[in-house]
């Protein structure tokens, strides 16, 4: 269904990217979907945040210099997203991510 270039376009990739967070092979399916917009040249705000997120979620290496140097993801939705997770709270790693996310957006604001 993805595969489909026209679907890919109208889906709502907030909504896409919350139902494919409960499974590891949906997760995959989804990163490599918001990958090929990001490769084409999406800016909007909706397809990099929506990247962060799932980085996060992935504990991908990448994460940190996502998080620092793409100048298109709202950087409070991904803290929010970060915090709304008790496992995610309690994770070194990501709360080292969240905490880089929130100063980036704050002293780096677009």
């Amino acid at each position: 269904m993805l595969a489909n270039q026209n679907v890919r376009d109208r889906c709502d990739i907030n909504k896409v990217v919350e139902v494919c967070m409960f499974n590891g092979k949906t997760v995959k399916i989804v990163r490599q979907m918001l990958e090929q917009r990001l490769i084409s040249g999406a800016t909007d705000s909706v397809t990099h945040t929506s990247f962060a997120k799932i980085l996060v979620e992935c504990r991908a290496n990448e994460c940190e210099k996502y998080i620092l140097e793409d100048p298109y993801y709202d950087h409070y939705q991904v803290c929010v997203f970060i915090m709304a997770n008790e496992k995610r709270r309690k994770d070194s790693f990501v709360q080292n991510v969240a905490l880089k996310c929130a100063f980036v957006g704050a002293f780096n604001p677009q």
